[in-house]
């Protein structure tokens, strides 16, 4: 049950907490390109047929890459990649990232291979490609710029690496998984036929520490929250409104504003708060500029009644009248009308009316 206005503001108030923790988490990322300070861009073709490959071009504009090569003839070895490599050979510890993305297009190239380089130390030579742990995952691509969000932790050994450690006679003996990442290669699809050319261009590659789908789903359990949040008011709308202030002393409606101006201020001023659980004479003073001492004098002298005998009085009043005319739970309106805990509305509605509140459903009932 919304009890005060305070209470919807914090209902409001503490998702704008978890959005807060989204966009520190969005944008917790780790550039590779365009980052100019801590990679540089190499382009790597097979050595043993260098001639084979043909890169017709190969430039940045607008912090975009644009590659485009020719195979002139069918061969076995026929790979070109873009190489992003760390200016410290040791590279950067990625242990703490989820995934790599990568913004790429390509008109002719279906599929390309992404590799990520490791450095072992005491083992890695930059010199030496098989001297690094290499996983590598394959993504499917087309014309239309898309980033592709790659799960680190599907990253795999290629067989090949096995078989190249065998052909120069290396040994790799790593017991910890590997995390410092070294380079990132690109590798276009090799199933290109010779003499056409191909292709691809690459915006942006990066490491986060969430998938898209992680944001994707946090924005639509936040509005979910919220539209079930403001449903929840508008049905429990009808009870605040409806609220019927029955007032038990007819002295009220004598109290003149132009003889008696505070009493006027402070009776009207507790009519229109007396459902706020927090309400209290201090309050009540702050907000009407009477002292305390003042409040409890005019209530008792004009009432006969304490400060708090008066405001339980207004209260139980007003929760009569809603277990006469409502459905609602009488906890429900226990916490409505200004009570924080059921069992003391319980015990003060048996104090003024010589029933409990479900005795007095049934007595209205009949």
């Amino acid at each position: 049950m919304i009890k005060t206005s305070n209470t919807i503001r914090l209902l409001f108030i503490i998702p704008f907490v978890f959005i807060i923790y989204i966009l520190l988490a969005k944008n917790d990322e780790y550039i590779i390109y365009p980052n100019y300070t801590e990679y540089y861009l190499a382009k790597n073709f097979d050595t043993e047929y260098n001639t084979n490959i043909n890169i017709i071009s190969l430039e940045e504009k607008n912090k975009q890459i644009f590659l485009k090569k020719m195979l002139r003839q069918e061969k076995q070895i026929r790979y070109t990649s873009l190489s992003f490599n760390y200016i410290d050979n040791n590279g950067i510890d990625i242990s703490k990232f989820k995934n790599l993305n990568i913004e790429v297009r390509s008109p002719d190239t279906e599929e390309i291979e992404v590799r990520l380089c490791f450095h072992i130390e005491g083992i890695s030579d930059k010199e030496k490609y098989e001297s690094y742990i290499i996983k590598s995952q394959t993504v499917k691509i087309n014309n239309q710029f898309n980033r592709y969000s790659l799960n680190l932790a599907q990253f795999n050994i290629p067989e090949w690496y096995y078989y190249m450690l065998a052909e120069k006679k290396q040994t790799m003996i790593v017991f910890e998984e590997p995390s410092i990442l070294n380079n990132i290669i690109v590798y276009p699809s090799i199933n290109h036929p010779a003499g056409n050319e191909a292709h691809i261009e690459i915006n942006e590659i990066s490491l986060t520490r969430y998938s898209p789908s992680f944001f994707t789903n946090c924005y639509f359990l936040l509005t979910l929250y919220y539209i079930v949040l403001i449903v929840f008011l508008l049905f429990n709308k009808p009870l605040q409104l409806n609220i019927k202030k029955f007032f038990l002393f007819q002295k009220h409606s004598t109290i003149s504003k132009a003889k008696n101006p505070d009493l006027y201020r402070l009776i009207h001023f507790i009519q229109d708060n007396f459902n706020d659980s927090n309400l209290s004479i201090r309050e009540v003073a702050d907000k009407t500029g009477i002292s305390s001492r003042d409040i409890s004098f005019m209530i008792k002298n004009h009432l006969g009644y304490s400060f708090k005998q008066y405001l339980n009085l207004l209260r139980i009043e007003e929760a009569k009248h809603l277990i006469e005319t409502t459905d609602r739970q009488i906890s429900e309106i226990a916490y409505f009308v200004g009570f924080n805990n059921p069992i003391h509305f319980y015990r003060i509605f048996k104090e003024i009316v010589n029933l409990s509140p479900k005795e007095y459903l049934i007595k209205t009932r009949k």
